[in-house]
Parts: C-alpha cells; sequence; structure tokens
C-alpha cells in the first residue's frame, strides 16, 4: 500500500498488507488506537481474529460459570438463611460444574488452535513500514507476533522491517 500526495496519512482503526505500507503519517493526535498488520496474508489473519473473538467469547462465558459456581457454594454453606432445598442447589451446582469443564476443554482447544496458527508463520521479510514524516502516538504495528508500539509523544520519520526474525527501527 503506497499513498502518495499531501494527505497520505493513515489514522484510526486497522489497516492489513501482506507486503509494504509507504504513506506520510500514521496516526493522530485526536485519533483513537491505530493498528497495522504486515507480513501476512488475508485468510491468515482473518483466521486469527477469530479465534481471537471465540477465546474473548469463551473467557467470559468460563467466568460467568465460574461465578455462579461460586454463589451456589456460598448457598449450600449458608443453607439454612436459604429458601432454596439443598438438593436443587447440588443438582445446579452439578450441572454448571459439569458445563464449566466443557467450556474450559472448549477455551484450551482454542487456545491451542490459535498457538498452532501463530507457530506456523513465517514471517514476510519483505514487508515494511515507512512513514515519511511522522507517526503519532497510540500507533501499534504487527508483523506476525513482532509488535512495535510508537511512542506516547510519537516520533518522527519511522521505517520498520524484519531482518533475521528481528523487528528493526530505522
Amino acid at each position: 500500500i503506497v499513498l502518495t500526495g499531501k494527505r497520505a496519512e493513515i489514522f484510526g482503526g486497522r489497516m492489513f498488507a501482506a507486503g509494504t505500507i509507504k504513506c506520510k503519517k500514521i496516526g493522530s493526535i485526536n485519533e483513537p488506537v491505530t493498528d497495522l498488520f504486515l507480513g501476512l496474508d488475508l485468510d491468515t489473519y482473518t483466521a486469527m481474529e477469530g479465534l481471537h473473538n471465540t477465546i474473548t467469547q469463551q473467557s467470559h462465558r468460563v467466568d460467568e460459570l465460574d461465578t455462579n459456581i461460586r454463589q451456589i457454594k456460598n448457598a449450600l454453606k449458608n443453607q439454612e438463611s436459604s429458601d432454596v432445598p439443598a438438593e436443587k442447589l447440588t443438582a445446579a451446582l452439578q450441572q454448571l460444574e459439569h458445563e464449566s469443564e466443557t467450556h474450559n476443554a472448549k477455551l484450551s482447544n482454542t487456545l491451542k488452535q490459535l498457538h498452532e496458527l501463530k507457530r506456523d508463520i513465517k514471517l514476510n521479510e519483505a514487508s515494511e513500514l515507512d512513514a515519511e514524516q511522522q507517526i503519532y502516538g497510540k500507533v501499534h504495528v504487527y508483523f506476525n507476533h513482532l509488535r512495535w508500539d510508537s511512542p506516547n509523544k510519537g516520533c518522527g520519520k519511522t521505517r520498520l522491517l524484519v531482518k533475521q526474525g528481528k523487528l528493526l527501527e530505522k
């Protein structure tokens, strides 16, 4: 992606490039986070995003189940002040514990899939980022598993590239 002209800027949101991004400015003083992903093919990026979303959903569900289990265990401890019979609480606890085990197994499997996907990705050393004038704060650049964050106050002309598996800033 090569942007030229007076307003050759990228700010806010996410941008994906399998190769190089070249522009004048990245980010903005007033804009939200700008995420740039370089060196990944679109299918791999989409698969990773899908797995990240699944992990987030599964983690939230596991947290909800853990909270419910704790509440039922507390209710069982304080049985004399509860209106619900102990048998019902015990049955609900067993059901929630089973569901929690199932969701934890699914979460573990999804995390394993993400790890395997990331492990198999080869860094594209032909990818680079070239900001000819400035990079503002709140800019994150990803070359596969390598991440570069702009300084809070931003920085001037910057070129990022990968050589021998390492992220270089020039």
